[in-house]
């Protein structure tokens, strides 16, 4: 698979260290599968696009498809910390609950 270094983030003890991700659409699919999430081409390519592109990725689709479960992988696979916000029809803002998950969870 290849993979370019694009960023460096610091660990705990404020040491940087490389963080890389994949160059190509097939990369994100091998990436993903590495962390047993299987994706097919057209959510590896939007993945590639919005990384690539620095953008976000809207994630839509009924409770159960994976939503979060590819935003786990995605924040692990980038060294990055996940901040779910529910969000649902009819919920107002003294309601609504996050979570965070760190890159090692």
């Amino acid at each position: 698979m290849a993979r370019v270094s694009a960023e460096r983030l610091a660990n705990a003890a404020g040491t940087l260290i490389p963080v890389d991700r994949p160059t190509s659409v097939t990369g994100w699919q091998e990436a993903l599968s590495g962390e047993r999430y299987l994706a097919d081409r057209g959510l590896a390519t939007a993945i590639h696009l919005a990384i690539s592109l620095d953008k976000p990725l809207l994630l839509e689709g009924e409770a159960g498809v994976g939503k979060t479960e590819v935003a786990k992988v995605l924040a692990s696979l980038l060294g990055r910390e996940l901040i779910r916000l529910q969000c649902y029809e009819g919920i107002d803002a003294s309601r609504r609950s996050t979570s965070g998950t760190t890159r090692n969870s």
